[in-house]
């Protein structure tokens, strides 16, 4: 066999060309050159798949209905006059007005209603909303505020009436 060697320098590989012994010319392919892979790097070595793991059901989830105040109509909501003060009661924070058997909300100020409306703007109490029980009381305005007065916890029956502006 008969080999050629191409310019040696230091920089740069020998590369050796075989020849065809029948010929003695270089065959017409390409030599392609194998190079050897490189060791196998620790880190990139495939991992065995993780033994299977059962995962546990997911806890099912109370279905929650998206309240929406009516327009008109009546709607109920729920509050706690619980102060983050130990021994102290939160304002509800209503500005109201004896209206026969009812309150009229004149303006909602600070208290626990106003956090409710930041909590659930969809079901907000609005001034001009009218407050027809408390607790499962219906009665007059007294009752109502005696009711509100007397509890720390409320469930406001709330009236609405459609308003049309100009």
């Amino acid at each position: 066999m008969f080999c050629c060697c191409a310019k040696d320098n230091a920089s740069q590989e020998i590369d050796h060309v075989p020849l065809d012994p029948m010929t003695m010319e270089t065959p017409q392919k390409e030599v392609v050159r194998e190079e050897p892979a490189p060791p196998p790097n620790k880190e990139q070595e495939p991992r065995p798949p993780p033994a299977s793991v059962v995962e546990p059901p997911a806890p099912e989830l109370e279905e929650t209905k998206l309240e929406v105040a009516p327009v008109s109509g009546e709607f109920t909501i729920k509050v706690t006059k619980k102060s983050s003060i130990p021994g102290q009661v939160a304002k509800v924070g209503l500005d109201v007005a004896r209206v026969g058997n009812t309150l009229k909300i004149k303006r909602v100020c600070e208290g626990v209603v106003q956090d409710f409306n930041i909590r659930c703007p969809a079901m907000a109490v609005k001034a001009e909303d009218v407050i027809v029980g408390v607790n499962g009381t219906r009665g007059s305005g007294d009752e109502l505020l005696s009711a509100i007065g007397g509890s720390e916890e409320l469930t406001l029956i709330i009236s609405r009436t459609a308003r049309i502006y100009s």
